[in-house]
């Protein structure tokens, strides 16, 4: 199986907490890598790659309220943008790659690798 997430036994332990694994650590809790390599097949083939896993069944799963105006305006956005892009002949394909290792240094590649970004959570909101 394909992933970009280290082993689950090659995941260090926290310094402080050392009965917890440090899910958190950005030198260690992602094969970077392969993290580029998976963005870039995203990116090339609209999909992901064969055989890929991963690791969100660990999350706990919490399931938050949307308002449904806030809903419906950026269900509208998206799908205008979807048919705009359309009628210019491109298929858009949404995929949704967020942590906040992400914004870490070393990883600047990774992160110019998410063409078209929403960056509208980043340093405050626009709305569509």
């Amino acid at each position: 199986m394909s992933s970009s997430f280290q082993p689950i036994d090659q995941v260090p332990y926290a310094i402080e907490f050392p009965d917890v694994q440090d899910w958190d650590d950005p030198p260690t809790c992602i094969l970077w890598p392969e993290f580029r390599s998976t963005l870039q097949y995203v990116r090339s083939q609209g999909s992901l790659p064969p055989l890929h896993n991963s690791h969100d069944h660990l999350n706990k799963q919490i399931e938050v309220d949307v308002d449904s105006a806030v809903e419906a305006r950026w269900r509208e956005a998206f799908e205008k943008l979807t048919a705009d892009k359309a009628g210019e002949g491109v298929e858009l394909v949404w995929f949704i790659v967020d942590g906040f290792v992400l914004y870490w240094d070393e990883v600047r590649d990774s992160v110019r690798c998410l063409e078209g970004r929403l960056t509208a959570l980043v340093g405050g909101c626009r709305r569509p």
